[in-house]
């Protein structure tokens, strides 16, 4: 039986931390991998996790993923590729609000349609045209 592995984007706060850190806690998958923008915010986040769940404290790896690069998000691909095989599940939880005044609401769109749309489409993309998600295996998209 192969493992259960879930990812969960922007993970290094808000409702990404706490889904991470429930689903160590709680759920029967093996590992749970928390994607952050950014490595040292992630590895921040995970510590926290971990000295709260010092017993499971190896289910949760942390993994950089910017929605907003596709260079990350192939390169995300490969590491699940290479480590893992296959996802069971993940939660497409990334996203930004661009609040700047002095942009146009058009441009505000576009800026946050990037990383919140179109990054998630191209991440699914990938991961189901390599064969990244296991057979029964759950994509998550949280908007």
């Amino acid at each position: 039986m192969s493992k259960r592995i879930v990812a969960v984007t922007g993970a290094n706060r808000g409702l990404g931390y706490a889904l991470v850190k429930r689903l160590v806690k709680e759920s029967s998958f093996d590992k749970v991998i928390l994607c952050a923008r950014d490595l040292e915010r992630g590895n921040k986040s995970m510590k926290l996790i971990v000295d709260d769940v010092k017993p499971k404290s190896d289910m949760i790896e942390v993994a950089q993923l910017d929605m907003d690069s596709s260079s990350s998000i192939s390169a995300f691909c490969r590491n699940i590729n290479k480590n893992y095989g296959a996802l069971s599940a993940i939660v497409n939880n990334a996203g930004i609000m661009v609040k700047a005044a002095e942009i146009s609401p058009f441009d505000k769109a576009v800026q946050t349609a990037q990383p919140n749309l179109f990054g998630i489409m191209r991440l699914n993309d990938l991961l189901l045209d390599q064969g990244l998600i296991q057979d029964k295996g759950k994509i998550i998209n949280i908007s």
